[in-house]
């Protein structure tokens, strides 16, 4: 499901029976640039959010950014219940 906020910012939900277990992005925050993925990262650490740093396949990260090949930039975190969340710039690359 895709929500466009009034301020403009839009984000993905996916709905699964397996909250907080999934194993998989369940919920993501596109901004307009790999700039604003930076700021954003910058902003949550600073009020304590921990980034995740999978081994993935052709990724090579760039602090808690990875950039990856035709689908822009993006960092992922988990929430309080553990669920897997990711800030992008997928919508402003495509």
């Amino acid at each position: 499901m895709v929500y466009t906020t009034n301020g403009g910012t839009t984000f993905f939900l996916y709905q699964t029976e397996y909250a907080g277990q999934a194993g998989h992005t369940i919920a993501q925050w596109h901004v307009a640039n790999v700039a604003n993925v930076a700021d954003e990262v910058r902003d949550l650490k600073v009020r304590g959010l921990e980034f995740e740093h999978d081994d993935m396949p052709g990724v090579t990260w760039d602090g808690d950014i990875a950039p990856m090949e035709g689908m822009g930039h993006a960092a992922w975190f988990k929430d309080s219940e553990g669920n897997i969340m990711c800030l992008d710039d997928y919508a402003a690359s495509s």
